[in-house]
């Protein structure tokens, strides 16, 4: 399971449904203020990815701007699929 691109892809795909998602839940239920603090989170864990993104993506010859553009929005679901050979970039 761990091992299939369906997998992983599926993961990206929610991870960028994610960015939006928190804003919208927390205007659905009366908490804006929620949402935005959830999306800043978002925000702030995906940059501290950043680093390893890019290790990764020059380890497989992916320059360091769309390593860090990818890690910055998929986050792990790009990076280590791509450093266990699963997807090619």
């Amino acid at each position: 399971m761990f091992k299939s691109k369906f997998f992983w892809y599926n993961l990206m795909a929610g991870a960028l449904l994610l960015w939006p998602a928190v804003i919208f839940l927390g205007y659905f239920f009366g908490k804006p203020l929620w949402g935005w603090g959830v999306f800043i989170a978002l925000i702030i864990l995906h940059v501290s990815e950043i680093k390893k993104g890019i290790q990764v993506g020059s380890s497989r010859g992916i320059s360091k701007t769309k390593s860090a553009v990818k890690a910055f929005i998929f986050g792990f679901t790009w990076w280590i699929p791509l450093s266990k050979n699963i997807i090619d970039n």
